[in-house]
């Protein structure tokens, strides 16, 4: 199966579980309630402002209580193509995550993009060597320096092929790029 086919089948996976697993895993969640303008009047150099402009630069919004996982492709530096997504999986569990959701996305990933195990297992170790930080509420930190948090050690140019990628094109429920 061409990989294009296997990318809109995860993509069609998530779009059907998005809502599902919001529903039954992030229950106790609260939306941030901030918009992407609103964001982006935060201080030069601040977290909130690269949230901001992340949002801005890809053409994309926030999904209500997945603005951690955003914050997340930022300070990582992870793109957001659909082996992106599953590296980024990949790191949160090296980083000491672990959720059903998580075990799924990994799990099919692996079996049906295979072709980037390298760049799964180098997003597990990196994950291993940051500190923990896959608990953490960012919407708190919004308006801290964003270099203090990206203290986080990082070597995107070894584990991220498409570093903040644009997207090739938008889809109507999901902001995962083929």
């Amino acid at each position: 199966m061409r990989a294009s086919r296997r990318v809109k089948f995860l993509l069609f996976l998530f779009n059907l579980s998005q809502d599902i697993y919001r529903r039954i895993f992030k229950w106790h969640k609260d939306p941030w309630g901030i918009t992407e303008e609103q964001l982006l009047k935060f201080p030069d150099h601040s977290l909130g402002k690269a949230l901001g402009l992340f949002y801005q630069q890809h053409n994309i919004k926030s999904m209500p209580k997945f603005e951690n996982h955003d914050v997340c492709h930022i300070l990582t530096g992870i793109g957001l193509k659909m082996h992106d997504e599953i590296a980024l999986q990949y790191l949160l569990m090296g980083n000491g995550k672990v959720s059903l959701y998580l075990l799924g996305t990994i799990f099919l990933g692996t079996i049906v993009l295979p072709e980037h195990h390298a760049y799964y297992r180098a997003a597990f170790l990196k994950g291993r060597r940051m500190p923990s930080f896959h608990r953490l509420n960012f919407k708190h930190l919004l308006g801290g320096d964003l270099h203090q948090h990206m203290q986080i050690p990082s070597e995107p140019h070894q584990i991220s092929h498409n570093h903040f990628c644009t997207p090739s094109h938008k889809r109507k429920y999901s902001r995962l790029m083929l």
